[in-house]
């Protein structure tokens, strides 16, 4: 398996983004049963084995002395190779501050339907606009939304909202499952929190206590505002989760170091 830095730009492209803790890939086998999800979904499954791609990550982390991060491992497809060519570096990051989880952040809309939504695969057009968005409204992300005026997901994470000792989520068909979504559904489900998965129309959003984004980086991260919408950061339901999160990913290093 060739690690090529020259991705071509007419390839298809799957990727994952993965934190470093410690020096440990936090949660890598979920983030590898995507990866082969992906390449599944888009006809593109020429891979390497799990355990060969664990081995070379763990290497290549080693090999950095780097033991806090995100890494990203991209596969780009193309006729004109014979095999996929893979890339595997640490990638620029930004780990929200403890402020930004006390007080939440700024959220806004963008219409935006991913092709292939059960795909990690990269998707440049939507991410620049996804990005132009954020920028000139000075925001922390940006939830899409569908052709029926309904959430799906943020550009770069998932969302939650809160009503009642509930949560409601877009069903996980119509959009890409984080592996923090899928951990904080597991929380759930153990703790005894009903889940809802439903349509989340953009005129119901007043509706919702609270409100969080789930994801590599932000891990679980209150949402302050939605437009000219405003939420409880410090809803005691939301406080639990993110505990009971952190706890996780605690128990996780310790199996794994």
């Amino acid at each position: 398996m060739a690690e090529h830095k020259n991705i071509h730009h007419d390839a298809i492209q799957l990727y994952e983004v993965i934190r470093i803790t410690e020096g440990i890939p936090v949660f890598l086998e979920d983030h590898l049963d995507r990866l082969y999800h992906s390449a599944q979904l888009t006809g593109m499954e020429r891979l390497p084995d799990p355990d060969s791609l664990a081995a070379m990550i763990k290497k290549y982390i080693s090999s950095q002395n780097q033991l806090t991060g995100n890494i990203k491992l991209s596969f780009s497809f193309s006729d004109s190779a014979s095999e996929p060519l893979c890339e595997l570096n640490f990638i620029p990051h930004y780990y929200p501050i403890k402020d930004e989880y006390t007080n939440g952040v700024r959220v806004g809309l963008l219409k935006a339907v991913r092709p292939i939504p059960h795909a990690k695969v990269q998707n440049s057009g939507i991410r620049e606009r996804a990005n132009k968005a954020i920028s000139d409204n000075c925001l922390f992300e940006v939830l899409l939304i569908d052709s029926e005026r309904n959430i799906t997901e943020g550009s770069r994470s998932n969302v939650f909202f809160i009503k009642n000792e509930t949560l409601y989520s877009t069903p996980v068909e119509n959009i890409l499952q984080g592996i923090t979504r899928l951990k904080v559904v597991q929380i759930c489900k153990k703790a005894g929190i009903q889940v809802v998965e439903s349509a989340i129309p953009v005129d119901s959003l007043d509706q919702y206590e609270a409100a969080f984004l789930t994801g590599t980086s932000p891990k679980i991260l209150a949402i302050a505002s939605i437009e000219n919408i405003f939420y409880k950061t410090d809803l005691p339901l939301l406080i639990k989760i993110q505990e009971l999160y952190d706890k996780m990913i605690e128990d996780y290093l310790l199996l794994n170091f």
